[in-house]
């Protein structure tokens, strides 16, 4: 059972610093794009993955730019991409952070596929692919997700890094040398993978700036959801689980909840009333048993939980965690490492 994927409105301010640099109002385009001017500052909005596709697509037309969904690839953090980010960013090694990406990508977008294939000489190829992909927007969602893998390696690797090669699965573009030039690499067109090859020796080297005992927080946190949900299957134990797994994504509409239960919303919702529940306070639940497990047991910082916990702004995680628990986050943080 799968939901359409939602993406919270927030998470665009790398897109309007990017519109900015081109001379262009954001709140034009977000006006064009069917959103307020407010909804990218706005943690409750939600746009789907295809009106952000189609959003993409209207950049590169107000900008005149067809490389915009590149550039603002190459412009994300590990952040940007959530738990997932957090903890490859905190893995020992590039090989390390691929393998726990595609173990815990999987579960998140099923036929999703990241792997490391050795090419000769000393080459290896890191690929991507999905086995359903948008039909419309694909050039934009291939563009986005290279920019954002070459913005993850030259984490590792410096600024000036740059892959031997580029392969994407579209036909060969009219702005083929742009997007060499950006890439700083050679493009092949209508390969079976999208991807990029580089030096086998890469793959073992130390991450500057990782923390271990994060990463090993963070991949115990992923795998507990995971293993809930295959052990789960009282009707009230998977709509928590479902609340967890997309809770740092906002992907947590009741409506997405029922979509990805194969039940109407109504349906849904009389089955929790006659539970005496409401759809809003499992997710308040939710969040509070994670923001207090988190805050006990984990090293991440109170803004990390707070997002984990579906807060962009940690202003508000700290008023929920108030009317939660009756004290600060931080003060139940002190409290507990006292106890332990």
């Amino acid at each position: 059972m799968t939901s359409e994927t939602l993406i919270r409105a927030s998470v665009l301010g790398n897109l309007h610093s990017l519109l900015a640099s081109y001379g262009l109002a954001p709140e034009k385009v977000a006006l064009l794009s069917g959103m307020t001017p407010a909804d990218p500052g706005d943690e409750t909005a939600l746009i789907s993955q295809r009106s952000y596709m189609d959003l993409l697509h209207l950049c590169a037309l107000e900008t005149g730019d067809p490389l915009f969904a590149l550039k603002l690839g190459l412009r994300m953090v590990a952040g940007d991409l959530g738990v997932l980010g957090l903890l490859a960013a905190n893995k020992p090694t590039l090989r390390t952070a691929i393998e726990s990406l595609n173990e815990h990508f999987r579960s998140y977008q099923q036929g999703a596929d990241i792997a490391v294939e050795p090419v000769g000489d000393g080459l290896v190829r890191l690929t991507y692919r999905v086995g359903e992909r948008l039909t419309g927007g694909l050039e934009a969602d291939i563009d986005l997700t290279l920019g954002a893998a070459l913005a993850f390696f030259r984490r590792f690797f410096g600024a000036r890094w740059r892959p031997r090669e580029v392969h994407v699965v579209y036909g060969p573009v009219a702005h083929r040398k742009s997007l060499e030039r950006v890439l700083d690499a050679p493009v092949w067109f209508l390969q079976d993978a999208n991807g990029f090859t580089f030096e086998e020796r890469l793959l073992d080297e130390s991450q500057p700036g990782a923390e271990p005992q994060r990463a090993t927080a963070l991949e115990a946190y992923l795998r507990q959801i995971h293993a809930a949900s295959a052990l789960e299957a009282d009707f009230v134990s998977s709509l928590r689980i479902f609340i967890v797994s997309n809770l740092a994504i906002a992907n947590v509409s009741a409506a997405a909840a029922a979509a990805d239960c194969g039940m109407s919303l109504r349906s849904m919702q009389r089955r929790l009333g006659s539970r005496r529940l409401t759809y809003e306070r499992l997710v308040d639940e939710t969040r509070r048993d994670i923001a207090e497990r988190l805050l006990a047991t984990s090293p991440l910082s109170i803004a990390e939980i707070a997002y984990h916990c579906g807060y962009g702004d940690p202003a508000n995680f700290h008023r929920a965690f108030l009317r939660w628990a009756g004290e600060t986050p931080a003060a139940y943080r002190r409290a507990r490492l006292a106890t332990n």
